[in-house]
């Protein structure tokens, strides 16, 4: 049996950024039955999305998505710049997600003739999609730290190579 002592730090902490991608994975599949669980309610009381929102709606899940989609990008090729590009996409999601709020409290206040299911959860459902982009971006940003921890290990084995080297 392995104590904690045992693993190497490297291992420990390639292990534990593991463990964070996966939690956000997990997290992420939640939210998207969340999502679901929103938008059954919203069929459910007979009601269809308002012609007014479904740009508004496409565009906030395209911008998910493609956020989505370049943190597995990072997951798999591991590259700085793919990184940095995920920094502005959760960014730019962050600023619609924002803009979409404002719109939809504006829409509250001029432009619904009434409240209605769709109207008291669209808040919570942009909500989620911005809390998914959010892990989206975490299972990036624990990616970025287990390479930068690798780099940083690989090179203190090289110089510890070269040291030992030097005293031979």
């Amino acid at each position: 049996m392995l104590v904690k002592e045992e693993i190497p730090a490297e291992v420990m902490n390639l292990s534990l950024n593991d463990l964070e991608i996966v939690k956000s994975l997990e997290r992420i599949s939640d939210l998207a039955q969340n999502l679901t669980e929103y938008y059954d309610m919203i069929f459910e009381a007979g009601e269809q999305l308002p012609e007014l929102v479904k740009p508004e709606i496409k565009a906030i899940y395209q911008a998910l998505l493609r956020n989505y989609e370049q943190a597995l990008l990072v997951f798999t090729k591991r590259k700085s710049a793919d990184f940095l590009k995920l920094k502005d996409y959760e960014d730019e999601l962050d600023k619609l997600e924002a803009k979409l709020r404002n719109l939809h409290l504006q829409h509250l206040a001029h432009e619904y003739a009434k409240a209605n299911v769709f109207t008291s959860i669209l808040a919570d459902v942009l909500s989620t999609i911005e809390r998914i982009g959010d892990h989206a971006f975490n299972i990036g940003s624990d990616t970025f730290a287990i390479v930068k921890e690798h780099q940083a290990y690989k090179k203190n084995v090289k110089r510890l190579t070269v040291d030992l080297k030097v005293d031979d």
